[in-house]
């Protein structure tokens, strides 16, 4: 009997069960058709030198695909050792980081903005998802 072709969305790789796995490492996402395809990840470290009560820092990542893809964007908590998903605010009595995610047809932008922190060198690490599709998104 001929095997009948895969048509639907294949959402967790290989020895990974879907319903348990938290580690977007172990998903993919996948389809015969080119509107979902997993293209590429990676991560982008940007240092952030506060000198004054309120900057904004931007890291990017530059892509050659043309059009606006579907990114998932993460950034490492200070306070948890995690990463979290992108947008997110922290804030605190005075202080607070701001982090959001911009697209273009051929960058990905993380903006962080600081107010109320020492003046002094920070580092943030973002992780980014690229999923191939062309919807004009």
């Amino acid at each position: 009997m001929a095997t009948l072709p895969f048509f639907g969305l294949k959402i967790a790789k290989s020895g990974y069960n879907v319903l348990t796995e938290t580690n977007p490492n172990n998903l993919i996402f996948s389809s015969d058709y080119n509107t979902l395809k997993y293209h590429l990840s990676g991560s982008v470290a940007v240092e952030a030198t506060v000198d004054s009560p309120d900057q904004i820092f931007i890291g990017y990542f530059s892509h050659n695909l043309g059009y606006y893809p579907y990114v998932e964007a993460y950034v490492l908590d200070f306070d948890s050792s995690e990463y979290k998903p992108i947008p997110m605010l922290t804030a605190g009595a005075r202080t607070s980081i701001t982090y959001g995610v911009q697209l273009t047809t051929t960058q990905i932008l993380f903006r962080i903005r600081m107010v109320g922190y020492a003046f002094d060198t920070y580092n943030f690490i973002f992780k980014y998802f690229i999923f191939r599709n062309n919807l004009g998104l």
